[in-house]
């Protein structure tokens, strides 16, 4: 098929695998970059990279490139992240993509316990403010960035079975953002597949249970 794109996945784990199981087949060739976890059996290409320890970094370009790296709460210098996504962006050369898609997060928001949309100002924690500086970044850089913040992933293997069978749920009655990850990999591909500009799109279950709801379930 000569309509098929050539893909890049920077931050090859959970969730790329379970797109590269669904949709590998959309895709050729695909560069897979990971810091340690093994080479996804649909990669044609795969790459060790930590961002944070960062050596050089010569990768062939393709038509798109999801950045799905996780911003770990163990980071102890949050700012880190940002200069980290800073860095390997410019390795990549960013600009020459056709389409970026970078997964970020609703935490970016604070918690006021009403609706948040696209529009409403993020959080002041150190965390928002250097999400948003990467978010920032990689729009400046390519005007087909498309800014993907996920609320918490759920399905598959992630179940919260730690939470679900503690003798106690925190905060009960508060309600929950979440986004299946059948979702997540869905809204990817509709993204690869269709022309769009710039944009940032929170991706979120409509359904808010409450944690007791949730976790009892």
């Amino acid at each position: 098929n000569n309509m098929q794109q050539s893909l890049t996945i920077i931050g090859s784990g959970w969730i790329s695998q379970h797109f590269l199981n669904d949709y590998a087949h959309k895709f050729h060739p695909i560069i897979t970059i990971s810091k340690s976890s093994p080479p996804p059996k649909q990669s044609t290409h795969h790459y060790y990279y930590d961002i944070y320890n960062q050596p050089t970094l010569t990768i062939p370009l393709t038509d798109i490139c999801i950045i799905t790296l996780p911003f770990k709460k163990s980071l102890t210098d949050p700012e880190k992240y940002s200069s980290a996504i800073i860095e390997l962006s410019k390795k990549i050369h960013i600009n020459n993509y056709k389409k970026i898609i970078f997964t970020s997060s609703t935490s970016i928001y604070a918690n006021s316990n009403k609706v948040a949309t696209e529009t409403t100002a993020c959080d002041t924690t150190d965390r928002a403010l250097t999400l948003k500086k990467a978010e920032d970044y990689l729009l400046q850089q390519n005007k087909h960035t498309l800014i993907l913040r996920l609320a918490g992933i759920c399905g598959k293997n992630r179940n919260s079975r730690n939470k679900a069978s503690s003798s106690q749920i925190i905060d009960a009655s508060t309600p929950m953002n979440l986004i299946h990850v059948n979702d997540i990999i869905n809204f990817i591909h509709n993204a690869c597949i269709n022309n769009y500009s710039s944009d940032i799109i929170n991706l979120c279950c409509s359904d808010h249970p409450s944690r007791k709801t949730y976790y009892t379930f």
